[in-house]
Formats: C-alpha cells, sequence, structure tokens
C-alpha cells in the first residue's frame, strides 16, 4: 500500500524497489536476479511493487522517468 511504501522510504535506510506488471516481460526476466540480490543484502530493504494491484504506484513510476519524483512523494 502507499502508506506501507511511505513508511519504508522514510526510515533513513537503503530501499531498492521494484515495480513491476503482469505482463512485463523485463520485469519477469529480472525477478530471479533481484531475489538474489535481497538475499546477498540483508542491509536493505528490497520491495516489489505490482502496478497492476497498486495503480498508484503506475504515477510514481510515469513521475520517475520524468524527474519529477519528489514533486509526487
Amino acid at each position: 500500500s502507499e502508506s506501507e511504501f511511505s513508511k519504508y522510504i522514510n526510515n533513513g535506510g537503503l530501499v531498492i524497489a521494484k515495480f513491476t506488471v503482469s505482463w512485463c516481460g523485463p520485469c519477469k526476466m529480472i525477478a530471479p536476479r533481484f531475489k538474489e540480490l535481497a538475499d546477498e543484502n540483508k542491509n536493505a530493504t528490497f520491495l516489489h511493487i505490482d502496478g497492476d494491484v497498486n495503480k498508484v504506484f503506475l504515477f510514481i513510476i510515469y513521475a520517475l522517468k520524468k524527474g519529477t519524483l519528489y514533486s509526487v512523494i
């Protein structure tokens, strides 16, 4: 959820978020490596965010591409 996402982003630690949707081929291809990285880096928080379920995050992805993330959060 959006509130959970904000909690992780604002905790001060390293957060790595993977935004995906079910139809994204490249997202599926990197999924095993993302899990490996999460297992190898316990000092970071790894988030898997499903855009099919959490539509607000699709807007965040758009903002990231446009370089305006800080105006969204």
